[in-house]
């Protein structure tokens, strides 16, 4: 019932409850139409992927999706949430899992789009396993923003990863990673591919030991100011 680019807003309400098993369960596929949840804490609405190629699908341009909560429900789910289209903004929402087992490999995948702005959200991997790749992947993802976003857990890859094809002009800024894989070679950001852009300002920690800067993060092609 919604019209393209006509500023259409969902409201999700406190409490509500949805098991995603597929790519279409959860597809937006309307441009410039904002999907917000209300209510706090838990009381935010929460959506169950329930099977390993479950995924919610952000399929136009100028979408919001906000204050949700992500749960995985399963091992081993592929991607948690793909973003497809440019001009999309992920705010203030949680990727979180159910029970022991439970986990994202890849919690937002971001690939060849331009402009995602990522922000004030919250990733959770289960600690002292290998079951989460990384909370957010890019892979050709010019001028994306990830701010103010807290990472705790087990990655085995980075919280941060710069995947696949390079990304230009990005902004890394202000999130706190803590990453209790003990083995990971870059735990926070890594960014094998030559990104292009700033990493400032973020607080990153990690349990692997004899760890140096180079274990913390690695740049690619990327500016960093007071990591």
């Amino acid at each position: 019932q919604c019209t393209a680019n006509r500023g259409d807003v969902i409201y999700v309400l406190p409490q509500h409850q949805e098991n995603v098993a597929d790519a279409t369960t959860f597809q937006v596929d309307v441009a410039g139409v904002s999907i917000i949840g209300l209510g706090r804490g838990t009381d935010r609405p929460q959506f169950n992927i329930t099977n390993t190629a479950g995924s919610v699908e952000l399929d136009s341009a100028n979408v919001r999706i906000s204050n949700l909560m992500f749960i995985a429900d399963v091992s081993a789910v592929v991607v948690g949430m793909n973003v497809d289209a440019d001009y999309v903004q992920v705010d203030n929402c949680e990727f979180n899992f159910n029970a022991t087992g439970d986990d994202f490999l890849i919690m937002i995948d971001v690939d060849d789009v331009n402009y995602c702005k990522i922000l004030n959200c919250e990733f959770y991997a289960e600690s002292a396993t290998a079951g989460s790749n990384e909370a957010i992947r890019l892979d050709t993802a010019d001028q994306c923003w990830v701010k103010d976003c807290s990472f705790a857990g087990d990655f085995a890859v980075a919280a941060i990863a710069g995947l696949g094809a390079a990304s230009t002009l990005i902004l890394i800024d202000h999130n706190y990673i803590y990453n209790d894989d003990t083995a990971a070679a870059e735990n926070g950001i890594d960014f094998d591919v030559a990104n292009t852009g700033l990493i400032s300002h973020n607080i990153i920690g990690t349990l692997r030991g004899a760890s140096t800067v180079a274990n913390l993060i690695d740049p690619g092609s990327c500016l960093n100011i007071e990591n």
